[in-house]
């Protein structure tokens, strides 16, 4: 399984790793761009990430973006996690936004395979 990452701080894509090799689950191979004090609408605007996107034949995506308390912040977000997805979803893999993120598509739950 391969999977592109927006942002972590905490170095959650290797944890998953190591938990799938110690359980004998499939290998996941991940790359993860993040900046600090970087929002989903700054790595929209860097291109870094909308690049990787398109390169690479990603299964999913992972969106992350910390807390967005302020309306207007709400309303940001909203607007380039649908960006995002539009363009993950034309190159064929899922987007999956984690929390903050997660309700902007009407995600309650995220599964993955």
């Amino acid at each position: 399984m391969r999977c592109f990452i927006t942002a972590f701080t905490n170095d959650l894509p290797a944890i998953i790793a190591a938990i799938a090799r110690a359980t004998n689950q499939r290998q996941l191979e991940y790359k993860t761009i993040a900046f600090p004090d970087h929002g989903l609408e700054e790595h929209w605007n860097g291109r870094e990430g909308r690049k990787e996107i398109a390169r690479a034949k990603w299964d999913f995506v992972v969106l992350q973006q910390g807390p967005s308390s302020l309306p207007e912040s709400r309303v940001l977000l909203r607007e380039y996690v649908k960006k995002f997805a539009d363009e993950i979803k034309r190159v064929g893999a899922k987007p999956v936004p984690l929390p903050d993120c997660r309700f902007l598509l009407g995600e309650s739950t995220i599964l993955l395979p």
